[in-house]
This record gives C-alpha cells, structure tokens and sequence, in this order.
C-alpha cells in the first residue's frame, strides 16, 4: 500500500508541472488573423514594437496591407494595447489594431520636441504566423494563436 501511494505521489509531482506548462502553451486566448483579411477590419493599422528611441511602436501597415519599408512611422498608442515582447529581432510580433486617429500628439516620455500620429486602440490581433522566443523548437508552439504563457496584458 505504501509503494502504491509513492508511486502515486511521484507521478503528481511530474504530471502537474506538465500540467501547468500545457494550459499556459496550449490553449487559445487570442487568435491570429491573416494579412490577407486586414481588408475586413475599417480604420486599422498594423504596428510593431520597436526598441529604439520613441513611443515603443512603429506603423508598418493598414487595412491594405504592409507598407513599403521607408514609409514606417514610429506611433503613439493608447488605449487597449497589444501585449508587449521585451525582445528584439525576428521574434517581433505584428498586430492589426482598430483604432481612432486622435490626430498628432507628443509622446509625454520624450517630450514636445516631435509630434506623432495618435491612435487610440479599441482591438488588437495578432497577425499570423505567432513568433515566440523560447528554448524549444518553432514547431513545439502554435503559429496561429497567442495563449496565456504569452504576455497578454
């Protein structure tokens, strides 16, 4: 009786940990949208975060899509933001945010020495495929959806 109760014991302790890391990797909390269906959401933008000096995001796209490289522009977010990487490089997510154009504004953590176009963010989606930073392979997490081990603010 008493091996059968450790054994037991022994089990919990490795299948709840496991337990605990499939319900923050594998269950939905936010799906992806695909570029191609940015046309079905009016008044969007798409943006990035960004790690240089400025508000934090930069516009890369609209309802119509991507836009050219050199017409990227840093923009002050408010609102219902989307959640926030604390990484650079390929593991930057894109999001498809509805918004309000609140018009230009400074960025009250720079100052008044530039004006940025202000969008207040009533909706935020994660733009397929969903990049992550992790230790394990690309393949081991779901590319269409962001779940809760995902930083969702």
């Amino acid at each position: 009786m008493r091996k059968r109760t450790k054994m037991f014991i022994a089990i919990g302790i490795v299948l709840i940990p496991v337990a605990i890391f499939v319900i923050r990797t594998r269950i939905p909390v936010k799906y992806a949208i695909k570029i191609e269906d940015a046309g079905q959401y009016p008044n969007c933008i798409i943006v990035r975060e960004t790690w240089h000096t400025g508000t934090g995001w930069e516009q890369i796209g609209d309802e119509q899509g991507y836009l050219a490289s050199d017409k990227t522009n840093d923009v002050y977010l408010v609102g219902n933001l989307p959640p926030s990487a604390s990484i650079g490089g390929e593991h930057v997510n894109s999001y498809l945010c509805e918004v309000v154009n609140l018009g230009q504004a400074a960025f009250p953590a720079i100052g008044d020495a530039e004006l940025f176009d202000k969008y207040e963010v009533l909706e935020w989606h994660p733009i397929y495929p969903v990049k992550r930073d992790t230790l394990l392979p690309s393949w081991f997490y779901p590319q269409d959806y962001l779940s809760k081990g995902d930083k969702i603010q």
